[in-house]
């Protein structure tokens, strides 16, 4: 009896989700023919040069400022009797539903079975900024962020070679998901991995430039096609809600600079406060320490752009359903994210950039006091478990002291 009804039950929860998945499709359809700037101006041609190239032929020229492995998806796209604007929108629609996927699976680790983890999933199809950031405008920023999703829920569950692995892919997407690489300092500070682990993730890049070596183009080409994108812009923030919305554009050159080593020092005091201290990283606190770093990175270093919160606005799904008590925190950032691009769909400014910037920052303060008071709990918990007897004199050591 009690198997059918938890089978009856499964039924409800797939068939919600189903319905969902549709609504959040015909949502897609709608934005079709929409040609953003980006796509225009570069996807379109980029296509167009590798189609006229012989596809995967024309990799050994340099069509593009773009990793190689999303330029190898557009290669693969042109042998397809579709049009170069529905087949890049749907590799990104296609990774819409690959980060609700790991978002589901990062929910079932604290909800098995439960109704939440379809609702969390959901709930990730129709955030403004991933429909926006594909569908709308042909952007591939879910395609490392799934993959970013995918590298924290396999950090939890203790595979490290393959969370690795899922992070080295992400980085040959795009550079920003190099953004997560403080978590794993983090992680190895408290030893949960190994010196010798980290080295996967720039294998696993150098590997997916191998094929386009192979196929002709330069190698130091293609070692270096991340050093070239960085100052691609020279602004000290492109519509992104970050610090710099306070700073004129006069001063870009000492104001860059300060900007990158006071981002450093940083995320580095970041990196020793929570690797330092006693309490493991599990489901929760991973997933608010990895929204805290994608969230400070973008919000401190200058040349941003909009987009570079997305990571974080997508992972915030995660932890509004871990700590549901405080839903209106992952809110206030994805409504300021996705305010803030205001200039790329309305080309004007909805709200004044600073309110937007001074929300995010609230944001920050937030997951820093919350995690604090994480790892405050854990030391008191430490200490009450290591008194026996209420002698305070006959204090018994924990291992890591003894050690």
């Amino acid at each position: 009896m009690e198997q059918t009804t938890m089978k009856k039950n499964n039924g409800y929860k797939i068939a919600f989700f189903i319905v969902m998945s549709i609504i959040a499709l015909v949502i897609r359809y709608i934005y079709r023919d929409f040609q953003s700037p980006d796509y225009y101006w570069y996807l379109r041609i980029w296509f167009d040069q590798l189609k006229e190239g012989g596809g995967f032929l024309a990799l050994s020229q340099p069509i593009s400022n773009y990793s190689p492995l999303y330029i190898y998806i557009m290669a693969f796209l042109t042998y397809l009797p579709v049009n170069s604007l529905y087949s890049i929108k749907a590799v990104s629609v296609i990774f819409d539903f690959v980060a609700a996927y790991y978002v589901f699976k990062l929910l079932e680790i604290k909800f098995k079975n439960h109704f939440l983890t379809y609702l969390g999933a959901a709930v990730t199809l129709f955030l403004p900024t991933v429909i926006i950031n594909g569908a709308y405008a042909s952007q591939c920023d879910i395609i490392f962020s799934a993959f970013l999703l995918g590298t924290i829920y396999y950090l939890i569950k203790e595979k490290n070679i393959t969370a690795l692995i899922f992070f080295g892919i992400a980085v040959s997407f795009k550079l920003q998901a190099a953004f997560l690489a403080p978590v794993f300092l983090i992680l190895l500070l408290k030893k949960q991995v190994k010196i010798w682990q980290l080295f996967l993730a720039p294998l696993v890049y150098l590997g997916t430039l191998i094929p386009a070596y192979l196929i002709g183009r330069p190698f130091r080409e293609l070692i270096t096609i991340y050093f070239t994108q960085v100052g691609y812009y020279p602004y000290l923030t492109m519509n992104c809600a970050n610090i710099y919305q306070f700073f004129e554009e006069k001063n870009f050159d000492i104001i860059n600079r300060i900007g990158i080593i006071g981002t450093l020092i940083i995320v580095l005091f970041i990196c020793f406060w929570i690797g330092l201290s006693k309490k493991k990283l599990d489901a929760d606190l991973m997933t608010e320490v990895s929204v805290l770093i994608l969230l400070v990175i973008p919000f401190f270093l200058p040349q941003m752009h909009e987009r570079y919160y997305f990571p974080a606005e997508v992972l915030a799904v995660v932890y509004a359903f871990y700590n549901r008590k405080y839903f209106y925190v992952p809110i206030a950032l994805i409504v300021a994210s996705f305010l803030s691009y205001g200039p790329f769909i309305f080309n004007k400014h909805l709200i004044d950039m600073r309110i937007l910037a001074v929300t995010i920052f609230m944001v920050i303060i937030f997951f820093v006091s919350d995690i604090s008071i994480k790892l405050r709990k854990e030391i008191s918990q430490d200490e009450e478990h290591s008194d026996y007897g209420g002698d305070q004199g006959n204090r018994v050591l924990p291992d890591t002291e003894l050690s």
